[in-house]
């Protein structure tokens, strides 16, 4: 190995000694991520460090050796790096010129305490404005087409998922439609149909439950005042002449008839015949002294009303016979 190398190596392996402490000192230099709330009480803590008026040059380098050469802030928009170094210059003129350490001290603490007040006031914004969004975030996931989101109900769910489902549906109905116009028009006109249809449906109802209560109230009318002699006539009479519907609302009101003349019902006009039969069917009722025949009759004469009369069954012969006997049982027999 000739002398050059020898140097050279040597050379070479005392710089490497020498950066060593270096880059150490660099690591020890570099601070690691902080919030800017934990940036603030930092620098309140270095205010208080620096609040004695007899500080000295050893407990300034102490305060300036634990100052980092730089911070480093992670907030939630951004990153950001805000150096030490005039901190550190400033506590260095301090700890080296005792004549001017009151100043410059003061000096510091007003650069201290500006710094953690615009720290402050950026954290108190950024709550604001999270408080902000939170709340904007809140009153849209409290919209229709947001609700249910993160519930754990299973009805909630199914409901959910079967709204998304005809959701689905008529889209998909109605963007294949847009393509045909014929099928668009006959779809439309199903549509108008079907309300037209609903609609008179709702209105045949409605007429019919008018009518079936106009015909209660006049019939109880006419019964309470007519006696049950005359009812088997006019279901003799209705017979005869083919209308046997006639005939059995008849026969079922001479029976009902004949029992409040007997004092087996008490006459009221605006009693149903199923309010009657339940009436008549319990014998704790007060002023009830029906026989079980008498019950038996009765339910045998309502069933049948209610089958012709006001579930428009076509009545024959037997019917009005059938009644005709429920009826005599009840006493209604005229020679």
């Amino acid at each position: 190995m000739t002398r050059f190398s020898v140097r050279t190596i040597f050379a070479l392996a005392l710089l490497a000694l020498l950066a060593l402490p270096a880059r150490t000192h660099g690591q020890a230099a570099q601070s690691t991520s902080i919030t800017p709330a934990t940036f603030a009480a930092e620098l309140r803590r270095l205010e208080a460090r620096l609040e004695s008026k007899n500080i000295s040059a050893e407990q300034l380098a102490a305060v300036r050796s634990s100052i980092p050469d730089s911070w480093k802030i992670d907030s939630a928009e951004r990153h950001y790096s805000i150096s030490g170094q005039q901190l550190i210059s400033m506590l260095r003129i301090a700890e080296k010129n005792p004549e001017l350490r009151s100043e410059q001290l003061a000096a510091t603490r007003a650069w201290l305490s500006d710094l953690r007040q615009q720290v402050e006031e950026y954290s108190e914004q950024q709550t604001r404005e999270d408080s902000a969004a939170r709340g904007k975030a809140k009153q849209i996931l409290s919209r229709h087409e947001f609700a249910g989101v993160g519930t754990s109900d299973p009805r909630d769910m199914l409901r959910r998922k079967i709204n998304e489902w005809i959701l689905r549906l008529f889209k998909w109905l109605f963007g294949g439609l847009g393509r045909h116009p014929i099928a668009t028009e006959t779809f439309f006109w199903l549509i108008v149909a079907g309300v037209v249809a609903w609609l008179s449906m709702m209105l045949f109802r409605y007429w019919m439950r008018a009518a079936r209560i106009e015909s209660i109230e006049k019939i109880a009318t006419v019964a309470f005042h007519r006696p049950w002699q005359e009812w088997i006539r006019a279901a003799r009479e209705a017979a005869a002449r083919g209308d046997f519907r006639e005939a059995v609302h008849s026969t079922y009101w001479a029976g009902v008839s004949r029992l409040e003349t007997i004092g087996a019902l008490v006459a009221d006009p605006a009693r149903t015949p199923r309010e009657s039969l339940r009436l008549l069917s319990d014998p704790a009722a007060e002023g009830i002294h029906a026989t079980v025949q008498q019950r038996e009759s009765l339910a045998a004469l309502t069933l049948c009303l209610e089958r012709v009369w006001y579930g428009h069954r076509v009545a024959g012969a037997g019917d009005f016979q059938d009644c005709l006997r429920q009826a005599e049982e009840l006493g209604c027999r005229v020679s």
